[in-house]
C-alpha cells in the first residue's frame, strides 16, 4: 500500500490593509542558510529542496523575491521573506541556483534592486525613486 505523502497546507493571512490574501501551498525552503517560504510546485521547478510544516512562519507581507524560472518564458516565481535583513543575500543566493537567473526585490510591486548570476544588476533605490508622495516612514521601510 502507498503511503500518504503530506500536502502543504494553504496560507492565508491579511494584508496590510486588512484584506486576506490566498497565498497558495507554502513551504519551507533554506538557502545557503537563510530561511524563506514559497509554493512547494515554485520549489520543484528551481530543484530547490524543502519540508512541509504544520505552521508556516510569519514573512514580510510586503518585501518579495522575483525569481526568473528560464530566459526563454520570462516566467517569475515568488520567494516570501522572514527577515528583512536577509533579502539581499537570499536575492544573490536565488541567483545563482541553477545555471544563474534574475532576481528582483519587489515591494510595492516596484524592483528596489535586482540581480544577475550572484551580482547586483540595479542597486537598491528606495520606494520615493518610483512614487511620488512617499512619507519619510514608507521610504524608511524601503531600506534594507
Amino acid at each position: 500500500m502507498l503511503e500518504k505523502l503530506p500536502k502543504p497546507k494553504v496560507v492565508i493571512r491579511p494584508n496590510e490593509d486588512g484584506i486576506d490574501v490566498n497565498y497558495g501551498p507554502l513551504v519551507a525552503g533554506n538557502l545557503d542558510g537563510i530561511p524563506f517560504v514559497a509554493e512547494d510546485w515554485y520549489l520543484d521547478m528551481l530543484k530547490v529542496p524543502y519540508v512541509i510544516m504544520d505552521t508556516i512562519p510569519e514573512f514580510l507581507p510586503d518585501f518579495k523575491l522575483d525569481v526568473e524560472l528560464s530566459v526563454e518564458s520570462g516566467r517569475k516565481i515568488i520567494i516570501h521573506i522572514l527577515d528583512k535583513a536577509d533579502i539581499r543575500q537570499l536575492a544573490v543566493a536565488f541567483s545563482k541556483v541553477g545555471s544563474g537567473r534574475w532576481v528582483g526585490v519587489n515591494h510595492k510591486c516596484r524592483w528596489l534592486e535586482t540581480f544577475e548570476n550572484g551580482h547586483v544588476v540595479n542597486g537598491h533605490q528606495t520606494i520615493d525613486e518610483f512614487y511620488t508622495g512617499m512619507t519619510a516612514e514608507q521610504i524608511e521601510h524601503s531600506k534594507y
